[in-house]
């Protein structure tokens, strides 16, 4: 019975569990370490993809480090932070590189699995760190599971994904990590979440809330200089952004408040337009219903994964029951429910993280203010990837704090709980350890395919970077080919410039030619946000010598892009080039594109 009530006070108090540590201190972060060096050399330049994010991601912040200005020359969508950092590294080097941008995101993921790292250690034991840690490096660092490879923390969709992430991360641990009880801390804490605020809207919202639980828990502790710390900190990084805009750029007072704040510009111009179009949004069986029952489907099936191992380990420690029938019962339901992930790809297991993360947000209030601090964290990301579910796509920040947590639940509370009741707890922290290796293995395996399959060099000098082969890559093919096309089109052209829709910034990077357009980029969801006009102001006002046209994954005709934007197109462009064909990658099906290359009829026609 005291056994019991010790137990019960180490959990509440969020120590560690009793549960031995089976080797120093520091095996785990060493073979961590060579891990992450070993990856990185062999990820080295096979980042990024060759026309889409990747390509927006490098040339903005070269036209930011040419003297551009967010929202006033180009059109943005987040907020400020992120590519002006990326620019002030090209102005600093003195030239662009996207070596420089792919180190400064190894850097920055290292100090994210070092931050995991530290919160686990503190909160759990060793073996959780150890797993916590390696999660965050498969599923979020070093995966190419697609055949765009945009989405992980080295080079991802967009950079205020990987800086937000970074930043709440390195506040939270510091929040949990009780430093409020210094001025100082304190103030470092509204810093890093006032730098937050200035990425996405999701991560300043998960920023401010966070800032009102710190602010809470200092005016519980009846600290007001420490809240005034906080918040000082917070309030520097807007201000300082604020006049950047306005000292740098001449801009006026009400645009710069619109530039600094511009993460929530869409929030404010169509919000409901872009929930509606992302909630009904359809491209297969990652669409609309499909993709809530695929989550629910995979969160039922770690659900009940989770169970066979609390049987199997009841099994181990009660006398009620037989061991041979409790682990017959255990077995019987594994090979069900393996038979029914058949019905699953491999991939969309995961996309129940959040799920199978709930019992813990439910259990932090019960354990201690520092899972209270992460469980904020996760159920707001998780609000956000409520919207598509792609832990593999762009979940792949967002899935970040939600994994932490399911893999604390495993490996830590539930056998501590177990322990606590019924004196077990080591065959389930042992069964779902064998789990999570099981799952990590065969997508570290796939991602090294896709990383060792890209031997095509792209670019020269620091931009250079590799992708797939023309005939497993139809984007390589397109690439190509431009680079050769769009220099002789170029040259001794008056315009002297091109555009790439939907996005394809890339090729203007690589030839280091600006487009004249307000746009990097140009979707539907731009369109929702009331941009078509000016895009064809643009348009008309400063003819691009060549547009390419790259239509969104399965559509295949005009009318997936806005009419007016169509019509001008149709009727000031002639054909010179197309692509059509299926891409394929790892032997399945990635899409279809149809590609067409525009260029303006001859002077006069």
């Amino acid at each position: 019975m005291e056994k019991g009530i010790e137990a019960q006070k180490i959990v509440r108090a969020g120590q560690r569990a009793p549960f031995p540590d089976l080797a120093t201190s520091w095996i785990g972060p060493l073979f961590l370490g060579l891990l992450f060096i070993i990856a990185a050399i062999l990820t080295w330049q096979r980042i990024g993809d060759v026309l889409h994010d990747f390509g927006i991601q490098v040339y903005t912040p070269w036209l930011l480090s040419k003297g551009q200005a967010l929202y006033r020359d180009l059109f943005w969508i987040y907020g400020p932070l992120a590519q002006n950092f990326n620019a002030l590294l090209f102005y600093l080097q003195g030239y662009p590189s996207v070596r420089i941008i792919e180190l400064a995101d190894l850097s920055i993921a290292a100090v994210v699995a070092n931050l995991i790292y530290k919160f686990l250690i503190h909160r759990t034991d060793r073996l959780t760190a150890f797993m916590g840690v390696l999660g965050f490096l498969v599923l979020g660092v070093f995966q190419h599971l697609t055949a765009v490879g945009n989405f992980s923390f080295l080079f991802p969709y967009a950079h205020e994904a990987t800086h937000g992430t970074a930043l709440l991360t390195g506040a939270v641990v510091v929040i949990a990590g009780a430093r409020l009880a210094f001025e100082s801390w304190a103030f470092f804490v509204g810093l890093l979440l006032g730098l937050a605020v200035l990425t996405k809207v999701e991560v300043a919202a998960t920023g401010v809330l966070l800032l009102l639980m710190a602010a809470g828990r200092l005016w519980w502790s009846q600290a007001p200089r420490r809240i005034q710390a906080l918040l000082f900190g917070f309030l520097v990084p807007v201000a300082l952004m604020l006049l950047y805009f306005l000292m740098h750029f001449d801009f006026s007072l009400e645009e710069s408040f619109a530039a600094t704040f511009g993460a929530f510009t869409p929030v404010l111009r169509g919000g409901m337009a872009l929930v509606k179009e992302r909630l009904t949004y359809d491209a297969g069986p990652y669409g609309g219903a499909g993709e809530v029952s695929t989550f629910l489907r995979s969160g039922a099936l770690l659900s009940a994964l989770a169970c066979v191992g609390i049987v199997a380990d009841l099994g181990v420690v009660r006398g009620v029951l037989r061991k041979s029938s409790v682990f017959g019962v255990a077995a019987l339901m594994g090979a069900s429910l393996l038979y029914f992930v058949q019905e699953l790809p491999w991939l969309d297991v995961a996309r129940g993280v959040p799920l199978l993360s709930l019992g813990l947000l439910i259990l932090a209030r019960r354990v201690c203010f520092e899972w209270c601090v992460w469980a904020v964290f996760a159920l707001c990301f998780a609000l956000r990837l409520g919207l598509q579910f792609r832990f593999e796509h762009y979940g792949f920040f967002m899935a970040m704090p939600l994994t932490v947590a399911a893999i604390a639940q495993l490996l830590y509370f539930v056998p501590s709980q177990l322990r606590q009741r019924y004196g077990g707890g080591e065959s389930f922290r042992w069964l779902s350890v064998l789990a999570l290796i099981v799952y990590l293995a065969p997508i570290a395996v796939y991602s090294a395919q896709n990383f060792a399959a890209r031997t095509v060099p792209i670019g020269h000098g620091p931009d250079r970077t590799y992708a797939f082969e023309p005939a497993q890559s139809l984007e390589t093919q397109i690439v190509q080919e431009s680079l050769d096309l769009l220099p002789n089109i170029l040259s001794g052209n008056s315009a002297g410039s091109f555009l790439v829709l939907q996005n394809g910034s890339a090729l203007n990077y690589l030839l280091k030619t600006a487009n004249r357009t307000h746009f990097v980029w140009f979707s539907n969801e731009t369109a929702l946000l009331g941009q078509e006009s000016v895009l064809q102001q643009d348009l008309q006002s400063h003819p691009p010598a060549a547009i390419l046209l790259i239509l969104p994954p399965n559509q295949t005709s005009w009318p997936a892009w806005p009419a007016q934007i169509s019509t001008l197109l149709e009727s000031k462009y002639r054909l010179l080039r197309e692509w059509k064909r299926g891409e394929v990658l790892g032997g399945r099906l990635y899409s279809q594109l149809n590609s067409l290359y525009l260029t303006p009829p001859d002077p006069g026609s």
